[in-house]
């Protein structure tokens, strides 16, 4: 199906962004806007997906908001809103097909509820 490049980050400071005014990541808009959503440190920690997107299981309750290109993410089956935050249950699979628009999309966890427990795993199909 092609690749897929999956990695965790926090970005670092490189450019000014307008929304802090002062220099953050290269995404800030959607990083900024996505960690405000879930109370997040502005600087948290991002899944990006490049391309193709993967398909995760939650293995715990969170809240997540997923930001950047449209790469048709869906919860059990069904569209999953962007730039908004979702409330995911256990059990529950957000799958993310190819890239509509854009290249890169990101997926952002609520940071005090990830810090020292995994909340999802990835399904290989």
């Amino acid at each position: 199906r092609g690749h897929l490049v999956v990695f965790y980050k926090k970005w670092s400071s490189m450019k000014r962004c307008p929304l802090l005014g002062k220099k953050v990541g290269l995404f800030c808009k959607k990083s900024v806007y996505a960690n405000l959503l879930l109370d997040n440190p502005e600087n948290e920690a991002v899944l990006e997906i490049t391309l193709i997107g993967p398909t995760l299981e939650f293995t715990s309750a969170t809240i997540i908001a997923i930001t950047g290109g449209d790469f048709q993410p869906t919860i059990n089956g069904e569209p999953a809103p962007m730039y908004t935050a979702l409330y995911m249950n256990k059990g529950d699979v957000l799958k993310f097909g190819s890239a509509r628009t854009g290249t890169v999309s990101y997926t952002h966890f609520r940071a005090h509820e990830t810090a020292a427990n995994l909340v999802c795993r990835l399904l290989l199909e």
